[in-house]
């Protein structure tokens, strides 16, 4: 067999190569052009952002403190909130125990007489003075 000659399938899929080849070529040609026109567009971009950051840095500090401290203040009214809420409820604890003692007072004191106080009475009292 002659090195010349190739077998008619073989010479085939060689032409179906050197066109895949040839495809693939233009493909990473293509591919080239849009990683450089990717690059470009991005140090533009890039330039273009520095230049409007050093225009607005000072508005965006300001801006910065401003935000900070708003967080700030939504912060502490949640605290104020929360103690609020811890203050009316000892409130209520402590008109409850006010109630509580002068129903005690009023039921140990019948007119002038003084009466002792019960064992159920007694423990009631420390309770609520605590």
């Amino acid at each position: 067999m002659d090195c010349e000659e190739l077998d008619p399938r073989i010479q085939e899929e060689l032409e179906v190569l050197n066109t895949s080849s040839e495809d693939i070529n233009v493909y990473e040609k293509k591919l080239e052009d849009q990683r450089n026109f990717f690059r470009t567009t991005l140090a533009d971009c890039k330039t273009s952002l520095q230049l409007t950051a050093k225009y607005c840095g000072k508005t965006v500090n300001r801006a910065l403190l401003y935000y900070q401290a708003r967080g700030e203040t939504c912060t502490a009214q949640r605290a104020v909130q929360e103690s609020v809420s811890k203050y009316q409820k000892a409130v209520g604890v402590c008109q409850l125990a006010k109630e509580t003692i002068a129903l005690a007072e009023e039921a140990s004191v019948t007119g002038n007489k003084t009466r002792e106080f019960d064992s159920a009475l007694q423990e009631m009292l420390p309770q609520q003075v605590l």
